[in-house]
């Protein structure tokens, strides 16, 4: 899992822009957060 939000997060770097991205990267982060 630390793995794909290190993915997502470069992906979210790259694509500032994209809201999606955005919104993907912060699910990700809570999926984390409750998964811990």
């Amino acid at each position: 899992i630390i793995v794909s939000v290190s993915l997502l997060h470069n992906l979210h770097r790259r694509h500032q822009k994209n809201l999606l991205s955005e919104m993907v990267a912060l699910l990700i982060l809570i999926n984390s957060v409750v998964f811990r």
